[in-house]
């Protein structure tokens, strides 16, 4: 798949600029982690070798679709191996591979582990095509409706976190947790 991202005008002359900058400030990690996020919202990555990605960066990484035909519990919910793929789609026939495309504009060194890169990426079937079913192609095709309507989107972000504290002592232990976006207080 050499050269996808260019082959399929997948970006701006401003990001192809953008990920000749990654490649350079990825080369002295010692992994960068492709993410992208799964038709529940779960996210999806790999690890690559700083060599493997700057590869990445332009021909992009080859992973398969299963994980979009999955339910929220892991269970296959589409015959992917029938005509169609159970869905009724030519293109999702026989499970096919895609093609993740690094986005240079969201790459990031993690500041609580070192030495590791994050960037987040857009599925595309090997022929250029937007996969149908990725996050980030949905909500773009989202906002422009909206602003073809003179509306725009705003987004709140409900950060749940849980505080395990040990409360007992070795012949006794105990365990006190708090939910804070649910406000519920649970003593176990």
């Amino acid at each position: 798949m050499k050269d996808f991202a260019r082959r399929h005008g997948l970006r701006t002359e401003e990001q192809e600029l953008r990920a000749a900058e990654v490649a350079k400030e990825a080369a002295g990690l010692q992994m960068v982690r492709l993410a992208w996020a799964d038709p529940h919202g779960a996210a999806r990555a790999k690890s690559l070798s700083p060599p493997s990605f700057r590869a990445a960066l332009a021909d992009g990484y080859n992973i398969n679709v299963a994980t979009s035909t999955l339910d929220a519990s892991g269970g296959r919910v589409f015959a992917s191996f029938s005509p169609g793929g159970g869905m009724d789609l030519d293109e999702m026939t026989g499970s096919p591979n895609l093609v993740v495309v690094p986005d240079p504009d969201t790459f990031r060194i993690l500041p609580w582990a070192p030495g590791v890169g994050w960037i987040l990426c857009d599925e595309y079937f090997r022929d250029g095509r937007p996969f149908h079913f990725s996050s980030r192609h949905l909500l773009r095709r989202q906002a422009r409706r909206l602003a073809e309507k003179g509306l725009k989107h705003v987004v709140g972000l409900e950060v749940e976190w849980y505080l395990a504290v040990s409360i007992g002592t070795p012949r006794s232990p105990g365990l006190l947790t708090f939910s804070v976006a649910s406000r519920s207080w649970t003593v176990s």
